[in-house]
């Protein structure tokens, strides 16, 4: 016969194991299931883990958008990766893009600007860089009353003409001066731009910003200085009186049609006029064609929610460097055919789906949202 000692000896092993049931069950009650009121936080995008201090730096190559492209193809349309010590974000999803230039604009319109942008903009205080906020807002009405309209889009639009073929665009003679001007101005603007594509160690380290150590900040104030002096002289002249080869010039019948429509609609010897625009159908295919596969900046310019927000389920935290890899988007085989063959055609049909104003995700070569100027026009 069994006694109650031993009973109690052989029951207590069952007792310890309902109560580590019990125990579990209870875990996972309170940690795994949200109480009432309260929100799951949303985990970081996946991504590159890198290395110590460095984070992926070592990894990517001098043009970066093709390096991200890359990067898309391992960790889907929305990853993340540490640049030094900071954390970068890239979008490389016309959907995802839409949540992020036009669902929550308010959120993440304001700029995470480089140094040498800071720099060439005196600071950050210009209509591209500045935060959102009635700073921006004033210059932006500004912007919009004074250099968008119609006559001075003529006048910068004749300005620009006159500094690159000498005094008016009728003149038939391009005078020596005028062309060193267009020379120093192409290689001035040229410089900033190369300045501000490279990587500077000084964004990923900010504690190092000081030492300046690849000499991009003291090298772009040289250049302003010689940019100033041009506007300088061309502004006093008028008070006292491109990247990469073209693709339409490798392509002779683009550049034939484009000639033909040009002299049926315009005429030879004549000047385009804004009323002719509408009419020039194929000319206006060239010019997304082009832009679709040369953007101006590939990256657009860089994002910072003033916020923490959820982008694609993944939560995006305030001060992160958020990319829109519009080159990557704008070579995408499920929604471009050949897409890495210039073909105007690919635009011809509905010429209201692909305009330049960012209403079609799939296609955005000036962004989209209260911060492209057109826009606002």
């Amino acid at each position: 016969m069994v006694s109650s000692a031993t009973m109690l000896s052989l029951s207590e092993p069952s007792n310890d194991f309902s109560i580590l049931i019990l125990a579990i069950f209870w875990y996972l009650w309170t940690f795994t299931n949200p109480k009432k009121g309260t929100t799951m936080v949303a985990a970081l995008p996946p991504g590159p883990r890198g290395v110590p201090i460095l984070g992926s730096i070592p990894f990517l190559g001098t043009n970066l958008h093709k390096s991200f492209s890359e990067l898309a193809h391992r960790y889907g349309p929305i990853y993340k990766l540490w640049l030094g010590e900071k954390l970068c974000v890239v979008i490389t999803s016309p959907s995802l893009a839409k949540q992020v230039v036009r669902d929550q604009d308010s959120v993440l319109s304001n700029r995470d600007a480089p140094i040498a942008a800071l720099v060439a903009s005196y600071g950050g205080i210009d209509i591209a860089w500045s935060p959102s906020g009635s700073h921006w807002r004033n210059m932006l009405k500004i912007f919009v009353r004074e250099m968008l309209s119609n006559s001075s889009l003529d006048f910068w639009f004749n300005a620009v003409l006159s500094m690159l073929w000498g005094s008016t665009f009728d003149s038939q003679r391009v005078s020596t001066t005028s062309g060193r001007l267009v020379a120093k101005f192409r290689a001035g603007t040229g410089k900033i731009m190369e300045i501000l594509g490279k990587p500077n160690v000084s964004e990923f380290f900010p504690v190092l910003a000081r030492f300046d150590f690849q000499g991009f900040e003291r090298e772009i104030k040289l250049v302003l200085v010689d940019v100033a002096r041009i506007f300088d002289s061309v502004i006093d002249a008028r008070v006292k009186m491109g990247t990469g080869d073209s693709d339409e010039a490798h392509k002779p019948e683009v550049m034939k049609k484009v000639q033909e429509e040009l002299s049926d609609i315009v005429g030879i010897n004549n000047i385009v006029e804004e009323s002719h625009l509408p009419k020039l159908l194929f000319l206006d295919t060239v010019m997304k064609e082009t832009l679709r596969l040369h953007t101006a900046l590939p990256l657009l310019v860089p994002r910072s929610p003033n916020q923490s927000c959820i982008v694609g389920e993944y939560t995006i935290p305030e001060g992160t460097k958020l990319l829109l890899n519009v080159w990557a988007m704008h070579r995408e085989s499920k929604v471009w055919d050949n897409p890495s063959e210039f073909r105007p055609e690919k635009f011809l049909g509905d010429h209201n789906k692909w305009d330049y104003t960012g209403n079609n995700f799939q296609y955005l070569p000036f962004e989209s949202g209260q911060r492209i100027v057109g826009e606002n026009r």
